[in-house]
């Protein structure tokens, strides 16, 4: 029995060790993971800004457009077509 004590705290050693070189694999590997999704997370945050960036800046450039193209439209009418065009709109009112 002494000499199974003597010889076995080898062998016991041996699988504490195995125990927690898995729980140290476990923990880390846990929170390799959570690190992972949150960088997946932000990734995928970062990548909706630019989208509405993207978006807004779109509309900002039509709008642009259409404001440039009304203002040549504008400049090449004389003034008595400029205010006949102005009587004729949708949003003229008689005051």
């Amino acid at each position: 029995m002494t000499n199974l004590i003597a010889s076995g705290w080898q062998y016991i050693l041996g699988i504490i060790g195995i125990i927690v070189a898995v729980l140290a694999a476990w923990f880390s590997g846990k929170s390799k993971g959570t690190t992972e999704a949150k960088a997946k997370a932000d990734v995928e945050a970062a990548n909706q800004t630019v989208k509405q960036s993207q978006a807004a800046t779109d509309k900002q450039a039509s709008i642009i457009k259409v404001a440039k193209d009304a203002d040549q439209t504008n400049q090449s009418l004389s003034d008595d077509a400029a205010r006949d065009r102005m009587r004729r709109s949708k949003y003229h009112s008689d005051d």
